[in-house]
């Protein structure tokens, strides 16, 4: 009975990586197939059949990446998917060891697969996100910024805030003042956007720097006024400050300027 069991986990695992073999083709069949419109029409050719030893290989890592998880023993189980992913140029292989090499807390791992990760799939900003935050952590701040800046570019194509989102990403690191650093730094680069101010604000409160968070939230409501997140920000920190008169001033006095805003009233009204 475990023999069948086991014969058909690696069957179906088999079929599964079949299928991500051919997916990962596809994209390739189609450029070939738009360059044939121009080309010569040729005889069909006959399909070349997979290699026999390389699926026995994407089928032995990728159980052997599951099974050595599933036993807790997490670096071979990184060994496994990494060597799944470049077999298959899988994308989601790649992923699977990135996440494994976090939970490690094994920086050079995880910049490994993310890098393999955003090579097998260009536009994805979740690798372009784990390789940036792990640059910052290493202190290489210059080869963070343009992965950082990419993920803004694409946030905000997207309708996101990618400021707010490096914002978040960055909040993580333990070493506060290295993350307000790189917020600053990326922001100058932005000095015209609004966002960018108060991304470096929020990053100002975390690491307690109320006088700096309070110079980038002013800078903010002068590029985009009435923009009730900096003044309830501003609010926020007077009363984390212990100042519930000035924390309630805030709020009136941009209530008086923009007295349709519901969530300056809403945050007021508490």
């Amino acid at each position: 009975m475990l023999k069948v069991t086991i014969n058909f986990k690696v069957r179906l695992i088999a079929g599964l990586l079949l299928i991500a073999v051919l997916a990962g083709c596809q994209s390739q069949a189609i450029k070939s197939s738009a360059d044939s419109r121009t080309a010569v029409k040729q005889p069909l050719a006959e399909k070349t059949p997979l290699k026999s030893d390389l699926s026995a290989e994407l089928v032995y890592s990728v159980l052997a990446g599951e099974i050595a998880g599933q036993r807790g023993d997490l670096p071979l189980a990184y060994d496994e998917y990494m060597q799944a992913a470049r077999l298959s140029r899988s994308p989601q292989a790649a992923e699977k060891a990135s996440r494994i090499a976090a939970f490690l807390e094994n920086d050079q791992q995880v910049l490994e697969a993310a890098r393999l990760w955003l090579e097998l799939s260009p536009d994805d900003l979740a690798a372009m996100q784990i390789i940036g935050a792990v640059l910052v952590h290493q202190d290489q701040l210059a080869q963070a910024l343009p992965y950082l800046k990419s993920v803004i570019t694409g946030m905000n194509k997207q309708g996101a805030d990618g400021f707010l989102q490096i914002a978040n990403l960055l909040s993580k690191d333990e070493n506060k003042t290295r993350a307000l650093s790189a917020m600053q730094q990326l922001a100058a680069d932005y000095p015209d956007q609004a966002k960018a101010h108060y991304a470096v604000a929020l990053l100002a409160v975390h690491a307690e720097k109320s006088e700096l968070a309070f110079s980038e939230l002013d800078h903010a409501l002068r590029l985009k006024p009435g923009w009730s997140k900096p003044v309830a920000l501003k609010s926020s920190i007077y009363q984390q400050n212990k100042q519930p008169e000035k924390a309630l001033a805030v709020l009136k006095t941009a209530l008086q300027d923009y007295p349709e805003n519901k969530i300056l009233r809403t945050s007021y009204a508490r």
